[in-house]
């Protein structure tokens, strides 16, 4: 199909299971799989935005299976772990909370072998039409060498579904390049156009605004919204940022993702600790008694200043593992 020249992709609702990989899956699809061993695990994903309510039905089909079903998250912890209750049970999962935007993993076992259904819907928010990081937002490389982890972006309309054949448009800008305020005034009065559009909206879709950028390519969102690509870094030993537009969305701003551009590669990385255990000394909401360390070394034993951190504070009000969807987590991001 295509319309305004633009191709049109439509997918079936009712899919087969992939024997050789991962199945992704969209807000309305059915799935017929087949447990074929004991012990065997079915891998399906979907992406979902935070605040999304996700229904996930699995059920069998003309078999005494006793079914199992877990739900991770983008990092890979546990938030459900669910089992029929009986060999010829399903298990529904209804209006599930997500809350963090990414890609989300369901596993799927079996007691004995067999056929069975599994459906899925996701509730996604309404709102703004948005171009979300789902992996590569800040990261560090040497100069000269490819990004260590690949960009991997969805594009989602104003109901939060994804948007399929978006052009998305990657540039490059040194950070000392970044034009301030002023320089864009400086822009807007240099500007003569007939156009009607108001003045900031001419601004920001006008080339000269991002002089001292290089492009650097054009991609297109894939039938889930997704857009995957690795990035060179170039040979000089300057921060810079990778810029994200979405051309056919003018409402959706542009993202800036942060690179920090180091001469040498980080040799070792330093822990103090990896756990601590202070029993009644840790009442719940007090500080722990030691601050966690991480050092960055480069190969002479020297620290490298200004690597990104992200620090992923999870907490479970004392129970994690198979009840870690109790759980809450914070991210902080620190430089070194």
């Amino acid at each position: 199909l295509t319309s305004n020249s633009v191709p049109l992709i439509v997918q079936a609702r009712e899919q087969e299971e992939k024997e050789d990989g991962i199945h992704q899956l969209l807000s309305g699809m059915e799935v017929k799989g087949n447990i074929s061993a004991l012990g065997e695990q079915d891998i399906y994903t979907f992406v979902a935005l935070a605040g999304s309510k996700v229904n996930i039905n699995v059920s069998p089909l003309n078999s005494q299976l006793g079914l199992s079903l877990q739900l991770l998250n983008p990092n890979g912890g546990l938030l459900i772990k669910r089992s029929a209750s009986s060999s010829e049970g399903e298990i529904n999962l209804q209006n599930y909370q997500i809350k963090e935007t990414g890609i989300y993993t369901i596993a799927v076992s079996a007691v004995s072998v067999g056929a069975y259904k599994l459906s899925i819907s996701i509730d996604a928010p309404q709102g703004a039409a948005r171009t979300s990081v789902l992996m590569g937002e800040s990261q560090v490389a040497v100069k000269g060498t490819e990004l260590k982890q690949a960009i991997l972006l969805l594009v989602t309309d104003k109901r939060g579904q994804p948007v399929t054949n978006a052009d998305v448009v990657l540039s490059q800008r040194m950070v000392e390049n970044i034009p301030s305020s002023k320089d864009i005034n400086i822009l807007a009065n240099a500007l003569s156009t007939s156009s009607t559009k108001p003045m900031s909206s001419r601004i920001q879709n006008s080339p000269q605004v991002a002089a001292g950028d290089t492009y650097l390519k054009t991609l297109k969102s894939d039938n889930y919204g997704l857009i995957g690509v690795s990035v060179a870094v170039p040979d000089l030993t300057r921060d810079f940022q990778i810029v994200v537009k979405v051309p056919s969305f003018p409402d959706i701003d542009p993202i800036r993702l942060d690179v920090k551009v180091i001469d040498e590669p980080i040799a070792q990385i330093k822990i103090d600790k990896t756990e601590q255990n202070c029993g009644s000394k840790c009442p719940v909401g007090a500080e722990l008694p030691e601050p966690w360390r991480a050092t960055f070394l480069d190969d002479e034993g020297s620290g490298v200043k200004g690597v990104p951190v992200e620090w992923l504070v999870i907490s479970g009000g004392g129970k994690l593992g198979e009840k870690s969807g109790e759980t809450s987590q914070t991210r902080i991001k620190l430089e070194s």
